[in-house]
């Protein structure tokens, strides 16, 4: 016995030759395979399962911001056109300059929350191509492929309609 309690260790457990009676020793398990430069697969499963959650909040921001954009600019319409509607509209009256005011404004949050959209947009290309790029390893197919198609069909676009669509912020440079 060894101070510890322990039965001392001979044969093969102990780096020794073995020796007629040892008991036989169980080869060590083999190491796991080496990750590839994006994981194992299960890993790589997780990570696309990740990327998919943030993709669909990220178009669920962009649908309640086209709502509230909408919204918005049907409430800026609505008042412009009673304010304006008020007595009339002249020159020397301030129902027209109030009313396009409120309509200046309502533009101009337009095309703010446009661009606002826009960069949910670029986002959302690039977790597309994350996990186009994983789905490609392991099934050999990407799986996403709106926003790349949308993105080509926006620089096709005539050239008058990309400016109208650059002045409204929805069609970036």
């Amino acid at each position: 016995m060894t101070m510890s309690g322990n039965p001392p260790v001979t044969g093969p457990a102990a780096g020794n030759p073995p020796v007629a009676g040892d008991p036989p020793v169980a080869a060590p398990p083999s190491p796991p395979p080496p990750p590839t430069a994006a994981g194992t697969a299960e890993q790589q499963t997780a990570i696309i399962g990740l990327l998919m959650r943030e993709y669909d909040a990220l178009r669920s921001e962009i649908t309640q911001r086209i709502g509230a954009r909408t919204q918005i600019a049907g409430f800026a319409g609505v008042i412009s056109a009673v304010v304006a509607g008020n007595g009339g509209l002249t020159f020397n009256r301030p129902n027209l300059y109030i009313a396009l005011v409120i309509v200046a404004f309502s533009l101009v949050w337009w095309r703010d929350s446009n661009q606002g959209i826009l960069r949910l947009g670029r986002h959302l290309r690039m977790i597309e191509e994350q996990v186009n790029t994983l789905s490609t390893q392991l099934y050999g197919r990407p799986a996403l492929s709106w926003e790349d198609r949308r993105q080509a069909e926006r620089r096709a676009e005539r050239t008058v309609w990309r400016l109208i669509g650059r002045m409204g912020g929805w069609n970036p440079r």
